[in-house]
């Protein structure tokens, strides 16, 4: 227990580990809760990449500021319009830090790469020693596009049974592309459940379906105007429930 606390891990005993969900298979709790799209992909693997990224380019570096420039003017020339397929990719503060909407990510991802794989942000990044080893800057482009095209598979309404048979393999050449090009050095590195549950999302799918029948994307975003209306208030444990409430009529008022 002591070395678990250490990696900041608990051992605790589940209420629910002697409960069987179901006879498809013996994994109980933990397989009735599959790994779904919003927090173990958009928050997890896509936000991770990022900050990998800025990491090995050095987050205050010149070259970080440059290829966030480039990134801002690709996102402005994908402007999707009304065309809601296409992912968001307007940031005008950047896409090297602050908080995002989970499904932003992809558009981050879209911006990172288009900046890379352009000829200037070819340059700026050439003009950092570990990044003119033969192979790094192709690297990181297979990864994106690897992580943008997975993105697109799991967003899919039908799946091929024999696809998702084959997504087993498939996911873990996806894990060892993230721990080759974007190992992370922070924290507990990659020792996460969002980048273990890869090696279970295929079964989760042969479970319950394509991700999007159990994506939590849509009940997330019910907290948006809640979450706005919080900063409104005095964060007094003892009020703060009631002022998000008059905040939130307020809001609904005015508009």
């Amino acid at each position: 227990q002591t070395k678990l606390k250490d990696m900041s891990q608990h051992c605790i005993l589940n209420a629910f580990y002697d409960i069987q969900f179901g006879f498809h298979n013996e994994m109980g709790i933990h397989g009735a809760c599959p790994m779904e799209m919003l927090h173990a992909v958009y928050l997890g693997l896509f936000k991770r990449a990022r900050d990998v990224f800025f990491e090995q380019l050095g987050p205050t570096s010149k070259s970080s500021a440059q290829i966030d420039v480039l990134a801002i003017l690709y996102g402005e020339l994908y402007g999707r319009q009304s065309d809601r397929e296409w992912p968001n990719t307007r940031f005008p503060k950047g896409i090297r830090a602050g908080k995002l909407n989970g499904k932003k990510y992809t558009g981050v991802l879209l911006c990172l790469l288009s900046a890379i794989r352009c000829n200037d942000g070819r340059k700026i990044l050439e003009k950092r020693p570990k990044w003119r080893e033969l192979g790094v800057v192709d690297d990181w482009i297979m990864l994106l596009e690897t992580l943008l095209e997975w993105q697109g598979w799991l967003n899919s309404a039908k799946m091929v049974k024999s696809d998702v048979q084959r997504a087993k393999a498939k996911h873990r050449y996806i894990m060892y592309l993230v721990r080759k090009v974007a190992n992370r050095k922070e924290g507990m590195g990659l020792k996460l459940m969002k980048f273990h549950g890869i090696l279970h999302m295929a079964e989760a799918i042969l479970n319950f379906g394509v991700p999007l029948e159990y994506d939590t994307g849509c009940n997330e975003s019910h907290h948006i105007d809640t979450k706005k209306a919080s900063q409104l208030t005095q964060k007094d444990l003892a009020k703060v429930e009631e002022q998000t409430a008059e905040r939130m009529l307020e809001m609904e008022v005015l508009a």
